[in-house]
């Protein structure tokens, strides 16, 4: 499913925003997506401001943790492999997480906000700086802002995920998320998507609906095909007698290739008028002239 395939790297995503409000906690998704980044990238550093950091980390498995590092707001821009025990030549993959990013655009206004994550996603391609940004996820407290606010930042990223909730979802433990999730093709899709997150954040996925309401299970079933002409108000299907008018019916070019043949099988010496529309084919002498003028062809000796 679209949200599954977000996190753990299969849909490219530069930049992925998590909102949530009061009422629905986005925290867990994002530790989904750091225990992903984790996995797939070099290191991670996260800016924590609304949990405490060692709190944070420990969350994690130990042998995860090690590549998790909390630096301060402005430590991780200055960060280059020198530092890192890698190979001479190797491209370091970083991943930042930002928890919140509701801290800094209280902070800073919305337009150095932006700045600032163009930056970030920007320098995936700077193989020479020694690291390569893999991705940028952030968790942004909706209600704290305004809408201007709001679609500023939501428009530089590449994948939107709203925490909601549905009233019709009986189990407390499972929560729902809209997916909004922008391919470089252009493409934009759009789910609803249940699912549930365990202590060791991994993500279990349940039911993926579109947002018009159509819905598909995770567990795949059977799916009976469906004649497309079932239900037309017109038949496609030609019935006998058509089908015999039809093998009757002279098309332009086999009238053309019929005066074609008249002209040449006329003995030669034998003069024959062929009118056809405006124009007139005269044979004669093994010889064929065209006239696009019938008076013209009248005079012709």
């Amino acid at each position: 499913m679209l949200l599954g395939d977000v996190i753990n790297g299969k849909e490219n995503s530069h930049l992925v925003l998590i909102h949530d409000d009061v009422n629905r906690n986005g925290k867990p998704l994002l530790c989904c997506f750091v225990k992903s980044l984790l996995e797939r990238a070099d290191y991670v550093h996260v800016v924590l401001w609304d949990v405490p950091p060692q709190q944070f980390v420990d969350s994690f498995d130990p042998h995860l943790k090690e590549r998790l590092t909390d630096q301060p707001f402005s430590y991780f821009f200055a960060f280059r492999c020198d530092s890192c025990d890698i190979l001479v030549g190797d491209v370091v993959k970083v991943a930042v997480v930002f928890n919140s990013l509701s801290r800094l655009l209280l902070w800073k206004s919305s337009a150095m906000v932006c700045t600032l994550l163009n930056q970030l996603y920007s320098n995936s391609s700077h193989s020479q700086e020694g690291y390569q940004v893999v991705q940028v996820v952030a968790l942004v407290h909706s209600d704290l802002h305004d809408d201007q606010t709001l679609n500023t930042i939501n428009f530089l990223a590449s994948s939107l995920l709203w925490i909601t909730l549905d009233k019709e979802e009986k189990d407390q433990s499972v929560n729902w998320c809209k997916v909004l999730h922008k391919r470089k093709t252009g493409k934009v899709i759009k789910k609803f998507e249940s699912f549930a997150i365990n202590d060791k954040h991994v993500l279990t996925e349940y039911e993926e609906k579109d947002w018009n309401g159509s819905s598909s299970k995770a567990v795949s079933e059977s799916v009976n095909e469906v004649d497309p002409t079932k239900n037309l108000t017109f038949s496609l299907k030609l019935t006998d007698n058509e089908r015999q008018a039809r093998s009757k019916l002279k098309l332009p070019y086999m009238h053309h290739e019929e005066e074609r043949s008249e002209v040449t099988v006329n003995p030669v010496g034998e003069g024959k008028l062929l009118k056809n529309h405006n124009f007139v084919i005269v044979h004669r002498c093994k010889r064929v002239k065209t006239f696009y003028d019938l008076k013209t062809a009248d005079t012709l000796k």
